[in-house]
């Protein structure tokens, strides 16, 4: 019996050195989500990790997690989608995501990431036009938009003192 159980995990020991030694098999290395990410926001190391992929199961197109970092998606991604170098836009240094509270939290349920909106001041006045919605925090209160980083500055200012109101575009 003690034989056995000798013999036994040289052959278990043997079988982990084999492991750990086996060559990995041919593949790509694909980038994919680590969560659920809406449009429109910058991609970190957090959100993104590298997978082994098969060939015949790797997107023509696969983005690679060096590829993505930085870049934004056009859609929203579930945690563990490819990322695809159509789906990611190039990296843009000239606009920023800005945080602006909100005067009427009623419009938050017609919006959705990607949307397009302007932002107006309560006399009227549009501080920026076209921004993307990225999301919507704070129990309806708070916008997170994408915009250019001079309006970003603008947007954050203004909405210290005064909550913002959104138009559809």
């Amino acid at each position: 019996m003690p034989r056995t159980r000798k013999l036994l995990a040289a052959l278990f020991a043997l079988l982990g050195a084999l492991i750990t030694w086996w060559p990995t098999p041919p593949g790509t290395e694909v980038a994919v989500t680590t969560r659920a990410l809406p449009p429109g926001i910058p991609l970190t190391e957090a959100d993104v990790e590298t997978r082994h992929v098969p060939p015949g199961l790797s997107p023509a197109d696969a983005a690679t997690k060096s590829t993505a970092i930085g870049r934004t998606l056009t859609s929203r991604a579930g945690p563990g989608e490819y990322l695809t170098t159509t789906r990611l836009t190039p990296p843009n240094p000239t606009r920023t995501s800005v945080a602006v509270r909100l005067q009427d939290k009623a419009i938050t349920t017609l919006l959705k990431p990607g949307d397009k909106v302007n932002v107006v001041t309560p006399e009227a006045t549009i501080l920026a036009e076209d921004a993307t919605v990225v999301a919507i925090k704070d129990d309806d209160t708070l916008a997170i938009l994408s915009t250019t980083k001079q309006t970003a500055t603008t947007l954050a200012a203004q909405s210290l003192t005064t909550p913002l109101a959104l138009t559809l575009n």
